[in-house]
């Protein structure tokens, strides 16, 4: 009899405890509602190709150094903005930058005007870096297209004068330790945005 009773305890254990198992199997028990989907992805995402061309651009109206300027940046995400004025020693400088891996910087900065497309096309570079592209703009001003075998970094310069003489310019570059996904498509956005640059 004290048999019977022991086996059927053990028994009834090993039935629990199957049941338990197999409740913890269940993919619908024990999840969270917070969890984020799938496709809410933050654009920190090193691998994310990001479609600048779909984002909207805000024309901003600055001074640098006493200088007006125009220009049009993306409203991709609240762009840290940074103001430096000429200290005797260096020339200002606004910044916009959202930091490592999150897309591009944007600078404008008073600069000696290119004296010539040759001055452009022998810039000192860094290693693996060349001048892709030296272009007159037609209505008034200099680009300068730098690129990196890598596919690490690229830089676009836009160099202009206003009407009392005074150079600017206004670049755009994104460095990273990895190759820029969608390095070609972002590029050329930036050449597009470097273009947007005037002196009023």
């Amino acid at each position: 009899m004290k048999t019977a009773i022991l086996l059927l305890s053990i028994l009834s254990m090993g039935t629990v405890a199957c049941n338990s198992k197999g409740e913890k199997k269940d993919p619908g028990e024990g999840k969270s509602a917070k969890v984020a989907p799938v496709d809410d992805l933050d654009d920190d995402d090193p691998s994310k190709v990001i479609d600048w061309q779909a984002i909207k651009r805000s024309v901003i109206k600055e001074t640098v150094d006493g200088i007006p300027f125009i220009i049009e940046i993306p409203e991709h995400r609240l762009l840290k903005k940074e103001i430096k004025k000429n200290d005797g020693t260096f020339p200002g400088y606004v910044t916009w930058s959202l930091g490592f891996r999150d897309g591009p910087g944007f600078t404008v900065q008073p600069a000696d005007y290119p004296a010539s497309e040759e001055t452009l096309k022998e810039s000192l570079l860094g290693q693996g870096q060349s001048v892709t592209l030296v272009e007159a703009l037609p209505d008034g001003g200099w680009l300068q297209v730098v690129d990196e075998d890598s596919k690490n970094y690229y830089l676009i310069t836009v160099y202009r004068k206003n009407a009392a003489g005074q150079s600017v310019r206004f670049s755009v570059s994104e460095r990273r330790r990895n190759p820029i996904p969608g390095y070609d498509a972002e590029k050329a956005w930036a050449i597009t945005v470097a273009k947007s640059f005037k002196l009023p």
